[in-house]
């Protein structure tokens, strides 16, 4: 009964005694509509829920497609073409469950965690590494000499094992900031875009080293896809710093209207 007087705005008596027989209605009303919102608000977390699992399946399925050899596409275009369509689906996702979770009132979006900030610092950095050993190894293998000191028969199951092991620790950050995200609330950061291009860039590489033809056909897509992905993720973090901005300047402005 408190609870229900206090979400009606309505003193308990006037509740028990059925006075302000015109508010009354309005409250039965009021009541309904409350509830219909709560279920709706229910079927559409459970939408996101189902398209976060979706995604973190469909991120596995490609993982053991890439770690056994088998070819998912026909071509360095169509493969570049998925990662950068994955990539910039991936986000939109990210970016409509932060705003919906944003948009209710009881929900406090609590900042990220040194654990957050620790992925993302390591996402960082094997971005950095996996963009950096393919265009060394290519770039060393166009001037005639030998990449990291490897055979070239060495060179390409060595590029490999790094790359699926960015590509699978980075599906593992993304499934934690998910999990965190919609049950504990946390701020999205740059991690969460970090890794997503990790995984879609070394989606990429894994899936040119098993195309590998000519020297310029390769060196084209590697540049075609690099930049890509890395121009997504620039535009997912700038998003990001703009939503934190306003969200700090809402957050400022409601003292003062509240005085």
């Amino acid at each position: 009964m408190e609870s229900l007087s206090h979400l009606l705005e309505l003193p308990i008596q006037d509740i028990v005694t059925g006075e302000r027989a015109g508010d009354r209605e309005e409250a039965v009303t009021e009541v309904v509509r409350l509830a219909k919102l709560q279920e709706q608000r229910k079927r559409e977390k459970r939408i996101l829920y189902l398209i976060v699992l979706g995604l973190l399946i469909y991120h596995c399925v490609i993982g053991i497609c890439l770690f056994s050899g088998r070819g998912l596409f026909g071509g360095r275009d169509i493969a570049c073409q998925v990662a950068g369509i994955s990539m910039a689906g991936t986000l939109t996702m990210l970016g409509l469950v932060y705003r919906y979770f944003g948009k209710e009132e009881d929900v406090k979006m609590i900042p990220s965690s040194q654990l957050s900030r620790g992925l993302g610092i390591a996402s960082l950095a094997m971005l950095l590494w996996s963009v950096g050993i393919m265009y060394l190894s290519f770039g060393m293998i166009r001037a005639g000499s030998v990449p990291l000191g490897m055979e070239l028969s060495s060179l390409g199951p060595f590029l490999n094992n790094q790359l699926c092991a960015g590509y699978a620790l980075n599906v593992i950050f993304l499934a934690v900031e998910m999990y965190r995200l919609l049950m504990e609330r946390t701020v999205l950061h740059p991690g969460c875009v970090i890794s997503p291009a990790v995984i879609y860039l070394d989606f990429f590489y894994i899936d040119i080293l098993g195309r590998m033809d000519t020297l310029d056909s390769v060196w084209k897509a590697l540049d075609r896809g690099t930049l890509l992905i890395l121009l997504e993720a620039v535009s997912g973090i700038v998003f990001l710093f703009i939503q934190s901005h306003r969200s700090r300047s809402h957050a400022s402005d409601s003292p003062r209207r509240s005085l």
